[in-house]
């Protein structure tokens, strides 16, 4: 376990911070920018710079059943919670994760 950790840090020092960091705030502007039309709420902090590459998007509850079998069909995996969908947009995560996450979220939006 230990040295398992070991590995995983010294992955992140050799990616380096600051570009993890960049990685994830580029990645979550596009995403961002992909699901702006969308007719979902969409929770985020209004200056970018303080964005975490978490984003929160409320559905209608009582769609429940069928937002869980829109994202599994997708093979998307989301903390659900209260009517919102939780995604956290992590390092290793691509652009074109992204696109599928949006395009999961417009199926959930033509059902809400």
């Amino acid at each position: 376990c230990i040295l398992a950790i070991s590995k995983g840090v010294d992955l992140l020092l050799e990616l380096g911070i600051e570009n993890i960091e960049a990685h994830i705030r580029s990645l979550e502007t596009y995403f961002r920018q992909l699901i702006s039309d969308l007719p979902l709420e969409v929770v985020q902090a209004k200056d970018p710079k303080n964005w975490s590459g978490i984003v929160c998007v409320y559905y209608p509850q009582q769609s429940d059943t069928e937002v869980i079998k829109i994202l599994e069909s997708y093979k998307i995996h989301a903390t659900m919670r209260g009517g919102y969908m939780r995604f956290g947009i992590e390092f290793y995560n691509t652009k074109e994760q992204m696109k599928l996450v949006s395009d999961a979220l417009h199926t959930v939006a033509r059902i809400a």
